[in-house]
């Protein structure tokens, strides 16, 4: 999902491979081509991944980003231990930004904040640390998995007082 909000634009769990798995061959396939090439999306601010599935982050794309003279200044904003993929992936440390579970930062205008989210985090079986989930929130928009259950009052109330929220439908048939 691209979004655009007071200026700053930003890219949520980038995904434009034909399926979300590890294989080209077998895997939930992609329901509708995405929107945009790849080479078409506006300079981007931010990137952010709620977690590391398949189907909220393609290694394909962040490697083609990371590499884009387009998109040299944007930055990955992903939840503690999702950093590791990123840098073995191409992305420059320096590019990433890991946030634990209630902490903050800025993209231009808008705060950024990891929530804590009850859905299981990995890339394959043998995960040995597994990264966490989280559902960033910024001080307009919200996006990423989410389960009411698993959030504390305090964050509850805050997602109330959001004036917009937007998750994505799931895009992946299998």
């Amino acid at each position: 999902m691209l979004v655009e909000i007071d200026g700053a634009r930003i890219l949520f769990d980038p995904v434009w491979a034909r399926r979300a798995s590890p294989s080209a061959l077998a895997g939930p396939k992609r329901f509708h081509e995405p929107p945009l090439a790849l080479d078409n999306l506006p300079p981007l601010d931010a990137i952010l991944a709620s977690h590391d599935h398949y189907d909220h982050l393609d290694r394909g794309v962040v490697r083609d980003l990371a590499r884009s003279a387009t998109q040299s200044r944007a930055r990955f904003i992903v939840p503690l231990g999702v950093g590791a993929h990123l840098e073995r992936w191409g992305v420059s440390p320096d590019r990433i930004t890991e946030l634990d579970w209630t902490e903050s930062t800025t993209v231009g205008p808008l705060k950024v904040t990891a929530t804590p989210a009850r859905h299981f985090s990995g890339r394959g079986l043998n995960t040995k640390s597994r990264p966490k989930s989280a559902c960033q929130l910024q001080r307009t928009l919200g996006g990423g998995r989410t389960n009411s259950g698993a959030l504390s009052a305090s964050y509850q109330r805050e997602a109330r007082a959001r004036r917009c929220s937007m998750l994505p439908p799931d895009i992946f048939t299998g």
